[in-house]
């Protein structure tokens, strides 16, 4: 799933790590009182988000979380309305539903990952208004994991609202307007309004092209292509696909691996189309670029499709060398 979160991110001097983590110990021990004891929290709450974001980084999900959660604490204590209970909200989210690899839990603590996200929502319409940047990024995660727990239609309805917002805030051809409609697709295809999801990845094709961006075009443009095919719709498919051909061969040269995946997509669709003769030159170049590389799978799917081209062009002695290469 092409899914894309947003991090709060904030802006704040890195503390070391020692002392972040005994001002996190003093936090759970109570609030501090006296004068600049807002001051006191207020850092110390970015001194959490920054080292939480550190670890979140370099992949210790364990200690972002827990940096996140001291961080609430700490946050609440001064205000429970504060931007900064909204940003370690935020983050909470991200943690609460990643497990220690980094990858996302499609299920497990979603409910609460939702709650949370939903939470710093609220406080940011009430902090900046109902159509601000921040209640955008809010709605953006949201509807990620609105998506994640199979809630497609909560998720679409957060998705367009923050869509609404960027291209108002930001125009249309801005690259966070962009990351929300690729959101926005996918929950599209999900749901299966699958024209309305092609529209949008065409329209996101074209916002990272005229910004120069072509790695992400192409990656628009070839998510277009796989709902195409799955219509059946080959030949439309066969068109994105030569887009997408092209702007990989401009941004990786025409040996690379995203290369090949793009000829051999495109053989397989001239394949299933009857074009076998069409088909078999990019099969070959797919299969010649492939073999350089140790993933035994992919070569193995790009050899299966170019043999079965040969057997379908008559063309026995080249098949059944083939079949021998290793």
């Amino acid at each position: 799933m092409i899914l894309a979160l947003e991090r709060s991110g904030c802006k704040y001097a890195a503390a070391v790590l020692s002392l972040v983590m005994t001002t996190a110990l003093t936090a759970c021990s109570g609030s501090t009182a006296g004068p600049g004891a807002d001051k006191i929290h207020g850092q110390e709450v970015h001194d959490l988000l920054k080292t939480g974001e550190n670890a979140f980084r370099q992949g210790d999900v364990k200690l972002a979380h827990q940096c996140f959660r001291e961080a609430l604490k700490a946050a609440e204590q001064t205000d429970r309305y504060s931007r900064n209970v909204a940003l370690a909200l935020n983050d909470l989210a991200l943690t609460t539903s990643i497990e220690r690899d980094k990858t996302v839990d499609g299920k497990k603590n979603l409910s609460q990952a939702i709650a949370y996200q939903v939470r710093a929502l609220e406080l940011e319409e009430r902090i900046s208004g109902a159509e601000s940047l921040d209640v955008a990024f809010d709605l953006n995660n949201l509807g990620v994991w609105y998506g994640n727990n199979s809630q497609w239609q909560e998720g679409a309805e957060a998705l367009e609202r923050a869509a609404k917002i960027r291209e108002k805030k930001l125009g249309a051809k801005h690259a966070l307007l962009a990351v929300t409609l690729g959101n926005l697709a996918e929950n599209y295809s999900h749901q299966k309004r699958e024209d309305e999801a092609i529209a949008l990845y065409t329209r996101i094709a074209k916002i990272y092209e005229e910004s120069g961006s072509p790695t992400e075009a192409a990656r628009a443009f070839d998510r277009a292509a796989s709902i195409y095919q799955d219509q059946g719709k080959t030949d439309a498919a066969i068109s994105v696909l030569k887009q997408v051909l092209t702007l990989r061969e401009k941004v990786f040269g025409k040996d690379n691996i995203l290369v090949a995946e793009t000829l051999n997509n495109i053989a397989v669709c001239d394949l299933t189309t009857g074009r076998s003769n069409e088909a078999e030159p990019l099969f070959a170049r797919a299969y010649k670029i492939v073999k350089t590389q140790k993933d035994v799978e992919i070569i193995e799917s790009v050899k299966t499709g170019y043999l079965k081209c040969l057997q379908k062009l008559g063309k026995r002695a080249e098949a059944e060398k083939l079949q021998r290469d290793k």
